[in-house]
């Protein structure tokens, strides 16, 4: 992770720092979990309530523009019924959002793009990708 960092510019012991703080993120972000029981019950994970509604309960998001986008040509406004699977998890996440800095956030997403986009970069950049798979995964090209 480092590496990749450095290699977009980053001092190496700044770099580290950042990476710990993106990993720490991530670990929480995994750790947020449903349990089993609830995940199986329909009447448990299934949620109808209003897009006004869902604005309210998990405000980390701006839902009004998503939900638009995502239904064009459909008109949608807040009285809209959505039905919202995992509740729980999304407010769970949306606490996990707030309660981080922005710098985080914006590395963590930073880093997903370039990793994700790795393979179309030079050859250090992909070099650094596959070791990172390697020692994360086990896995080689």
């Amino acid at each position: 992770m480092v590496q990749l960092g450095v290699l977009l510019g980053g001092e190496e012991n700044n770099t580290r720092q950042q990476m710990q703080e993106i990993l720490d993120f991530e670990t929480a972000l995994a750790n947020i979990t449903i349990p089993q029981e609830k995940r199986r019950d329909e009447e448990l994970i299934y949620h109808k309530i209003t897009a006004g509604e869902l604005k309210d309960l998990i405000p980390s998001v701006d839902w009004m523009p998503l939900l638009q986008t995502a239904f064009r040509p459909v008109e949608i406004n807040e009285t809209e019924p959505v039905v919202v699977y995992a509740k729980e998890y999304l407010m769970q996440v949306s606490g996990l959002i707030y309660a981080t800095d922005e710098r985080i956030l914006n590395n963590y997403m930073i880093w997903n793009v370039v990793r994700k986009t790795s393979a179309l970069l030079d050859q250090r950049f992909q070099d650094v990708e596959e070791k990172f798979l390697e020692v994360m995964y086990g896995t080689k090209k």
